[in-house]
């Protein structure tokens, strides 16, 4: 290491006590940690609405206008993940025979 990085480091670790980075300044969160909490509680509670939907109760119950990439952010950062539901197969014209065949058998 060179001199002048040890130097830095003794200074931030006399001024802070520890020789650690401080945070890197950033863009502030558009919710607070308790609307974080009320947004993951609403999500637990109805687990199947749609983000658009979320949008319109944060406006109405927080009072914040959040966009839906904003949400859907929030959503992945409570643990929760989108899903999709698996579309329900054709029947084939085996399958029709199969229950053709079940249902004569069921009759007679």
């Amino acid at each position: 290491m060179t001199q002048s990085t040890v130097c830095s480091i003794i200074k931030r670790f006399t001024t802070t006590g520890n020789g650690r980075r401080g945070k890197a300044p950033g863009r502030k969160l558009t919710s607070t940690d308790r609307d974080v909490l009320i947004f993951r509680r609403y999500i637990r509670k109805k687990r199947h609405i749609a983000v658009s939907d979320l949008v319109t109760w944060e406006r109405q119950s927080l009072g914040k206008t959040i966009s839906e990439a904003s949400t859907s952010r929030y959503i992945e950062r409570c643990g929760y993940a989108f899903y999709k539901a698996r579309r329900k197969p054709f029947l084939t014209p085996s399958n029709k025979r199969r229950r053709v065949a079940l249902a004569k058998s069921h009759l007679s």
